[in-house]
Formats: structure tokens, C-alpha cells, sequence
């Protein structure tokens, strides 16, 4: 009796505890991570956002987990980005394959990465995203097939508190 007793705490303790948090975790949703940097060359400090993503298709030859990152400093948004996790087939500058919510369009891209591995959008673009629920993007990898990535967007009260300086929404 006592054994079984034991055993029926431990499991509880060992198995169904842990898995009752992970999946209250999952029902939360994605959420912004906030990080403060410091910049040690120019002695300033600034405001990182990230936004974890997940592959709907995942590349061929991954090097980490997809995110959407902000950046802001004095109140304004300095770089927004989508750190896609695989080598990029010819830098992908002008426009990649988007969905925001049920809108199917271009997101403009203005720059990709010295490691082909992000690419960089503007402001309006950004701003677009964080007024959508569901946000996919669809990229070529280097010699593979295409990568997409989702984004769920929670609230973004925070970073607008601290970028919002130049955004509307």
C-alpha cells in the first residue's frame, strides 16, 4: 500500500506536474523577449526584441531556430529582421512570398545579412505584421527548396512602449 502510494506521488511529481506546465506554456502563445544591450564602442545601450517563429517547411541545412527581432533605441525601432536559420539563395533583396492573416502579399525587403541568414524590412512593413495575428513568410534556401516560417504575434505593448516613437498602429 505504501509503495503504491510512493509511486503515485512520484509520478505525479516526475510526469504529470512537468506536463501540466508545458502545456499551460503552449496555451500562453508566442511571447516578445525583451532584452536591454549594451553597445561597449559607442557606450550606449539599446532595446532587443525577439519573437520566436517555427518552420512550416524547414530548410535543408538549419542553423538555429527562426525569430523575428526588433531593435530600438530613443524611443524609435532601428532594425526589424527575420533571422531565418539557413544560408539564403542571391540575398533575397526586393521581396519574399507573405501572409498576414489572410492577406496574401510581398514583404519588401531592404537588405539580407553578411551571412545570408537574416533579412531586414522597414518600418511600414513592420508595422503591418505587428497589427496581423498569423504571420508567414516564404524564402528560398541556398541550392534547396523553399524555407516558411510562421509567426504567431502576440500583444506588443511593450515594444511599442519602447519603439513606438516612429510607428503607427
Amino acid at each position: 500500500m505504501m509503495k503504491t502510494m510512493i509511486t503515485v506521488v512520484l509520478l505525479n511529481l516526475f510526469f504529470f506536474v512537468p506536463l501540466q506546465a508545458q502545456q499551460a506554456k503552449q496555451k500562453q502563445g508566442a511571447q516578445w523577449t525583451h532584452t536591454v544591450k549594451k553597445d561597449a564602442i559607442e557606450g550606449t545601450s539599446y532595446d532587443w526584441f525577439v519573437l520566436s517563429g517555427r518552420y512550416l517547411d524547414a530548410p535543408r541545412y538549419s542553423t538555429g531556430n527562426p525569430y523575428l527581432g526588433v531593435t530600438c533605441a530613443e524611443g524609435k525601432v532601428k532594425t526589424s529582421y527575420i533571422f531565418i536559420g539557413a544560408i539564403l539563395e542571391n540575398g533575397e533583396v526586393g521581396s519574399v512570398r507573405a501572409r498576414w492573416d489572410d492577406e496574401k502579399d510581398r514583404l519588401e525587403v531592404n537588405g539580407v545579412s553578411t551571412d545570408y541568414q537574416s533579412i531586414f524590412f522597414g518600418t511600414a512593413e513592420l508595422q503591418r505584421i505587428l497589427k496581423s495575428k498569423i504571420f508567414i513568410v516564404g524564402i528560398d534556401e541556398w541550392v534547396a527548396s523553399e524555407i516558411t516560417i510562421q509567426f504567431k504575434i502576440p500583444s506588443s505593448n511593450e515594444l511599442l512602449l519602447r519603439c513606438g516613437k516612429n510607428l503607427t498602429l
